[in-house]
């Protein structure tokens, strides 16, 4: 899917109204959402249809709205939260063709009402305030009102405040049947790029969103948009490919020039870091450190991952006790380490690393079901601390351990660093890296790591994803609902792909041993400064692993979802994306159509 910026749909909307005549774009959205409303036949299940309008273009979409409903005997009102005269040329057109036609009208100008509506401190002496919540509360009115949100569309470029957010918390103190947003849901900013939104309350939240001549990058944000978008190009006499951002994996910030690279997957001909292997040794020897006495479905999830995200060798290191649990997979190898109380001890690794030099790991994944303590521990701080070049992951228990120690991050730094701090000439740690060190926290991990607070940390997760990769010089994979992956040099991505039924337990083993495979593909074919490749490289494999995520959902449903079932989804999804032909064509929309200007005359005329 390609977006546009604000600025992009700015300009492709002035050249398109250039090329119309006054008042047609508008006329057109109106009819747009009319059509929407009536192909739903929701006025079978909707008594009443209440128009929000605001005091510009997108206000005047309602207008538009409103009059046709009204033509079709349908019953509407408009609450208009602007006065005329403080409404643009087509708008105050399209108000004037809609008073004409005899819709009923409501001017709300009063923010101290609105603000006692929001609060519903109804009193004698604000009885107006009751008036205002009447439909949307209580009684078969109240549960069947359609709320049509026209008031601010694409144009918000900063939170709404003022007025306007009085007028923004008061819509979103009541419930409704229905809601419908033109082109935006408004409060939400068109280039808004935070993962999650749902610590801020200035927006209306809507079940369809009508979406004008292209989507925004909000568009594609889970969580803004509504279950069912629908975009109606309304003109085809403009054709601005040129404005149309590049396709890819994921929101994709970097340094001070953002880029919108969103998209249903990477494309034909992505091979996922597989482009010249020619024996299984190039094709990433990764040894997962995980499991310990009664967790040892950790190690296997990861393991099983991995073999499926393409390593060519995978070696399971745990207890000896613990081995037989594992065994039930031939492609992968084992290795016992000593243990004491069912975890490792920290002692043998030596052992991992006396293979020939061909096989030798070239990635080490550490803490699925690793447990935590001395032993743990120590074998955080010995696989570090290797005499040649080695990527590390970190994740479960190995954050644990992390977290637990003051010192141990310090140290982890400088071992990954050589020693040295960043500086301003080199952006941070930016581009000379030593040692590559990925961490793949939960935000209850993150939380631990930084001393922050969960709530601190959902509230701006891209913010603080980013600065703790920059400051430490390791990558960040902050999981959840929109996974953060931030760099060392300042890029960041926030992953499209993945659902609710992921949040069970074994997903995050999952992702572990499909980052490990596919660093381990790329450590011997570049030189460990490309922090662009390695950030590509975690971007695909966090997309691949949330897709696979959908492909699964879709054949057992979010509520039965499990690790094993995302696993098992895992080559299709990567046959899937390597060819373009994809079979989740965008997850988050129930309904995602385009509409072009003809089509939808053929269907008014219908």
């Amino acid at each position: 899917m390609q977006l546009l910026t604000a600025e992009q749909y700015r300009t492709l909307e002035a050249e398109m109204i250039a090329a119309t005549k006054p008042g047609e774009l508008m006329e057109l959205a109106g009819a747009a959402v009319v059509l929407e409303i009536e192909k739903r036949h929701l006025f079978e299940r909707h008594t009443l249809a209440v128009v929000l309008c605001g005091k510009g273009n997108n206000g005047g979409d309602g207008w538009v709205v409103a009059r046709r409903l009204h033509e079709s005997e349908r019953p509407v009102e408009v609450w208009s939260f602007a006065s005329r005269d403080e409404l643009t040329d087509d708008a105050k057109q399209s108000r004037d063709r809609a008073v004409s036609a005899g819709v009923t009208v409501k001017e709300l100008l009063d923010g101290e009402a609105l603000q006692w509506a929001s609060d519903r401190s109804f009193g004698d002496d604000m009885p107006e305030a009751e008036e205002l919540v009447e439909p949307f509360t209580g009684g078969p009115e109240g549960e069947n009102t359609i709320m049509i949100d026209a008031l601010l569309g694409s144009g918000l470029n900063r939170p709404v405040e003022g007025f306007m957010k009085q007028v923004v918390n008061f819509v979103g103190c009541f419930g409704h049947s229905y809601g419908i947003a033109i082109d935006i849901p408004s409060g939400v900013m068109a280039d808004w790029m935070e993962p999650d939104y749902s610590f801020r309350t200035d927006y209306v939240i809507s079940r369809l969103t009508v979406v004008m001549f292209h989507p925004r990058i909000a568009h594609a944000m889970s969580g803004l948009m509504s279950d069912n978008v629908v975009v109606h190009r309304l003109t085809d006499r403009v054709s601005r490919s040129d404005l149309l951002s590049n396709t890819y994996f994921s929101l994709h910030h970097g340094g001070k020039s953002p880029q919108i690279r969103i998209a249903e997957g990477p494309g034909t001909g992505c091979d996922f870091g597989f482009r010249g292997i020619r024996h299984k040794g190039e094709a990433g020897r990764v040894a997962l450190i995980a499991g310990s006495e009664g967790k040892t479905g950790a190690a296997r999830l990861a393991g099983l991952a991995a073999l499926r995200s393409g390593a060519g060798l995978v070696t399971l290191v745990l207890p000896a006790s613990c081995v037989p649990h594992v065994t039930g997979v031939p492609e992968y190898m084992t290795m016992a380490l000593p243990a004491k109380d069912g975890k490792l001890t920290g002692e043998g690794l030596d052992r991992l690393f006396g293979y020939r030099a061909d096989f030798s790991p070239n990635v080490i994944a550490l803490g699925p079901g690793m447990g935590i303590g001395p032993g743990p521990r120590e074998i955080v701080r010995e696989s570090l601390n290797r005499d040649h070049p080695l990527t590390v992951v970190l994740d479960a228990d190995a954050l644990s351990v992390v977290a637990d120690d003051p010192d141990l991050m310090h140290e982890l730094i400088t071992l990954r660093s050589g020693g040295r701090e960043p500086d301003s000439d080199h952006d941070g740690y930016g581009n000379w890296l030593d040692e590559i060190i990925v961490i793949t926290p939960h935000p209850g991990e993150f939380a631990r790591l930084t001393g922050m607070s969960i709530d601190a940390i959902q509230s701006d997760r891209r913010t603080v994803a980013t600065q703790f990769a920059r400051d430490r010089g390791i990558f960040v994979i902050l999981k959840g609902h929109q996974t953060v992956i931030a760099s060392p040099d300042g890029s960041v991505s926030i992953n499209t792909t993945g659902n609710a039924g992921m949040a069970t337990g074994g997903t995050g083993d999952v992702l572990t041993g499909m980052i490990a495979a596919r660093l381990g593909r790329i450590r011997g074919e570049i030189d460990v400064s490309a922090v662009g490749t390695i950030h590509t490289a975690l971007t695909e494999t966090v997309y691949l692993h949330g897709y696979a995520g959908d492909l699964a959902a879709a054949e057992v449903g979010h509520i039965s979802l499990i690790a094993s079932d995302v696993i098992q989804a895992i080559p299709r999804a990567i046959a899937e994306l390597q060819s373009g032909n994809t079979s989740i064509k965008y997850r988050y929309f129930d309904h995602w159509t385009w509409r072009t200007a003809a089509e939808l005359k053929t269907e008014l005329d219908q």
